[in-house]
């Protein structure tokens, strides 16, 4: 059997990147549009987010399973693709919200899957031609979605959408049928398992870590294109294409990074520490300096730095996983995303509400240079976690 790995990872985000970058920042306008208040818009993206995180987990427990993990694909992307032809043409805003909570226990496997894979067939490069891919592939939509959006309505974007999913399916087929012809190497992690009390420090800081990052992407995602159009008096068009320049200037900067853990120059847990820095100044930039169309440019293109930071940390889990739980680790770690845009729109739009856009971005950017400082200053556990990834596949 050929191995494409790199070529069908990087491609496989690609495709799903383009779907995300075509509704995630999308849909909030198209309810602002419809009529919703920031406050309803909130709880509606909430709703969405409660069904992914649920079914991130459940789905990383049925993926433990190798042999589950071709039905998950098939049932994701061919389901995920009926899904949204049926939302194209059905009418009435609840009615496409209460669509898409269930479109997103149906897709939610497919993100679990491929991680969980390229954990065990890949390594720290193979992850970096995933996160490439999916920059690329969010970069390119969110580039037109706005205009789409504002001259043609949200039943383009289900459609292209649902083209994507079905067509997705030959190539996760094709990264599913590698990993059972190629024993999985089971690389033992390194660290200490038997230590409670350093796996406890390290869980919870890891995951503090990412849910606050994470945070800070639905943020980016959700509120900023809102913010430059209703706050700031950018184009609807320009608002989304912002994130388009941010995403396509990731890429370098993954590779980068990825370069950097592999000659020892750096280690994930710098990575995650500089990230959680870096989204603290986007924050600030955002709130202090933008107020037209070129510095909300700039300061969205600041963000490449906090994304490309943050993906190759995501290199430390599979060393400290072993393969017959790689599944649900991958599903726990998936499930941060949605946790985080449950809590995001909750808390922003009553922060918003109560307090304006610019006074909630500098309160949330201190929540992230705090996390930081702390994560910077937890030398022991970076130093661990540095040995284990060097080793891992």
């Amino acid at each position: 059997m050929v191995d494409n790995r790199g070529f069908n990872y990087f491609m496989v985000n690609v495709l799903y990147s383009l779907v995300s970058g075509l509704i995630y920042p999308s849909f909030p306008l198209y309810l602002r549009m419809s009529g919703l208040n920031v406050e309803f818009t909130s709880y509606a993206l909430t709703s969405m987010n409660i069904a992914g995180f649920a079914s991130s987990i459940m789905w990383g427990r049925v993926i433990n399973r190798p042999e589950n993990r071709r039905i998950a694909v098939l049932i994701g992307t061919i389901g995920g693709g009926l899904g949204y032809l049926t939302l194209a043409y059905i009418k009435g805003t609840l009615t496409i919200i209460a669509a898409l909570v269930v479109l997103s226990i149906i897709a939610g496997g497919i993100y679990p899957t491929v991680m969980t894979l390229i954990s065990e067939t890949g390594g720290v490069e193979h992850m970096g031609y995933f996160w490439a891919g999916g920059s690329i592939g969010y970069a390119i939509t969110t580039s037109f979605a706005g205009y789409v959006l504002e001259h043609m309505g949200i039943r383009p974007l289900f459609i292209i959408s649902a083209i994507i999913y079905v067509s997705s399916a030959a190539i996760l087929l094709n990264i599913v049928n590698y990993s059972t012809h190629r024993k999985p190497s089971d690389h033992a992690t390194p660290l200490n398992t038997n230590d409670e009390s350093f796996t406890l420090s390290l869980s919870a800081l890891y995951i503090v870590s990412v849910f606050i990052l994470l945070f800070i992407d639905a943020v980016k995602n959700l509120y900023m294109p809102m913010f430059y159009v209703y706050e700031a008096n950018v184009n609807m068009a320009y608002a989304t294409a912002t994130l388009s320049v941010e995403a396509f200037l990731e890429v370098p900067f993954i590779v980068m990074f990825v370069q950097l853990i592999r000659r020892n120059k750096a280690d994930s847990w710098t990575a995650l520490s500089l990230s959680l820095a870096l989204g603290s100044l986007y924050l600030v930039a955002n709130a202090l300096l933008v107020r037209g169309t070129l510095s909300a440019f700039a300061a969205m293109a600041s963000y490449s730095l906090v994304w490309a930071s943050y993906s190759v940390s995501s290199s430390m889990i599979a060393p400290l996983i072993s393969r017959g739980n790689r599944g649900l680790a991958y599903g726990i770690y998936n499930s941060v995303f949605p946790l985080a845009n449950i809590i995001a729109p909750l808390c922003m739009g009553y922060s918003i509400a109560s307090l304006g856009y610019r006074l909630s971005l500098i309160l949330l950017s201190a929540v992230a240079l705090v996390i930081a400082l702390i994560a910077f200053l937890s030398r022991p556990l970076r130093s661990r976690i540095n040995k284990a990834v060097v080793n891992s596949p």
